[in-house]
């Protein structure tokens, strides 16, 4: 994503200059929304947008 935005945003970007232990994310929602199309559309584009990040999709648990 960063690799995107310098060119196009005048940005530069930068290594972190320290080592930082690994960054562990994680999402978490109401079983209310987990069949929602929509919700499920965000979710995945914010696993898409997380790459490496090992974020695995949830088991099934909508309506067949």
């Amino acid at each position: 994503m960063a690799g995107e935005l310098p060119g196009s945003l005048g940005l530069h970007v930068f290594d972190v200059p320290l080592a930082l232990p690994p960054l562990v994310l994680g999402m978490a929602w109401h079983p209310r929304t987990d069949a929602d199309p929509a919700q499920r559309w965000f979710r995945e584009r914010t696993r898409e947008a997380v790459p490496g990040s090992g974020a695995q999709p949830a088991a099934d648990t909508g309506p067949s």
